[in-house]
């Protein structure tokens, strides 16, 4: 049986404590900067923390905020989200 490929989600869904590669990044004005602070495809990203309107992140040696309307726009791997989410107790 094959892998099942799940399609790519937002950054801003991801559990605190997860590390995950970026897919693709949808942007606007802002690319450069993202792209400056190592927001790229293929990049891996921890979030560190979440807060109301702002996710922490981790890339590579480097901690900052990131919005949750900049991370909405930043896809990552969504087969790493599937594990991230608690098992439900029976």
């Amino acid at each position: 049986m094959s892998p099942l490929t799940l399609p790519p989600v937002p950054l801003s869904s991801i559990a605190e404590g997860r590390t995950v590669r970026i897919q693709f990044v949808q942007t606007d004005r802002d690319g450069t900067r993202l792209r400056e602070l190592g927001l790229r495809e293929g990049s891996s990203v921890q979030v560190l923390r979440r807060g109301r309107g702002k996710l922490i992140v981790g890339i590579a040696e480097a901690r900052f905020g990131v919005g949750t309307e900049v991370a909405d726009r930043v896809f990552v791997e969504s087969d790493v989200v599937a594990n991230a989410r608690p098992e439900s107790e029976p």
